[in-house]
C-alpha cells in the first residue's frame, strides 16, 4: 500500500505532489495509518502475552496484564474508528477536498492521538 502511495507522491513535500494526485496520496496515508496502528497494537499485545507466561504465577499480575491487553485493544480500535468517522457521511471526505463534507475539528484526532500514544 505504501508502494502505491509513493508512486503518487507519498513521502514528498505537499508542494511537490501533482495536484491531481493529492487526494490519492492522503487516502493511502490514512489507510497505511490503520495498518501501522494495528501492527503496533498486535506487537504490544504479543509482548504482554509473553510477560503473562513469565509472571503468570500470581493471579494479581495476570489480571493486571490482561486488563492492559483490553486497554490496548479498546484504545487502538477506537483510534482506527476515529480516523474514518471524523467526516460523518463518508470517509472519502477526509481525502477529497471538494468542500461537501463537514469534518470534526482536527484537535479531536490530535488529542486522542496523544492519549493513544501514552497508553
Amino acid at each position: 500500500m505504501i508502494t502505491m502511495g509513493v508512486q503518487y507522491g507519498f513521502g514528498r513535500h505537499v508542494w511537490d505532489i501533482n495536484p491531481d494526485h493529492t487526494a490519492t496520496v492522503i487516502m493511502y496515508d490514512y489507510l497505511t495509518q490503520t495498518f501501522g496502528i494495528a501492527g503496533g497494537t498486535l506487537g504490544r499485545i504479543a509482548f504482554i502475552v509473553f510477560v503473562v507466561g513469565l509472571l503468570g504465577t500470581r493471579k494479581a499480575y495476570r489480571v493486571i496484564l490482561w486488563v492492559l491487553v483490553a486497554v490496548q485493544i479498546v484504545t487502538n480500535v477506537m483510534f482506527i474508528i476515529i480516523l474514518f468517522v471524523q467526516c460523518p457521511g463518508h470517509a472519502s471526505a477526509i481525502w477529497s477536498q471538494d468542500g461537501k463534507g463537514k469534518c470534526w475539528d482536527v484537535r479531536v484526532q490530535a488529542y486522542y492521538g496523544y492519549y493513544q500514544g501514552c497508553t
